[in-house]
């Protein structure tokens, strides 16, 4: 009987090192013209020129790009958005926007 309680609490500590954190998921869209190169800039709200993530994406048809952001730092989870779109070698925002606090 103690070994079978021995077994089973050095399986539990064994199975409970496997636990994984969460991974936290933004979708975020972005509305612009079809067939644009929409670059998304994920930026640390305390430092703003400090990037998380650059995301490059080409507009649909229907001018939507969409982009997910996936972190599992606690640290990244709030954040600031800069975008900047292009067709071709053509800057139609030639600088990033102002940042959008997410």
């Amino acid at each position: 009987m103690v070994k079978k309680i021995v077994v089973m609490l050095l399986m539990v500590a064994l199975l409970s090192s496997f636990v994984v954190a969460q991974d936290a998921v933004a979708s975020i869209r972005v509305k612009t013209l079809p067939g644009h190169t929409v670059y998304l800039s994920v930026v640390d709200p305390s430092d703003d020129s400090y990037n998380f993530a650059i995301l490059r994406e080409i507009s649909d048809q229907y001018g939507d790009a969409n982009f997910k952001y996936t972190t599992n730092k606690s640290s990244q989870s709030n954040f600031y958005l800069k975008v900047k779109v292009k067709k071709a070698s053509t800057q139609v925002f030639p600088e990033f926007g102002a940042g959008v606090h997410c």
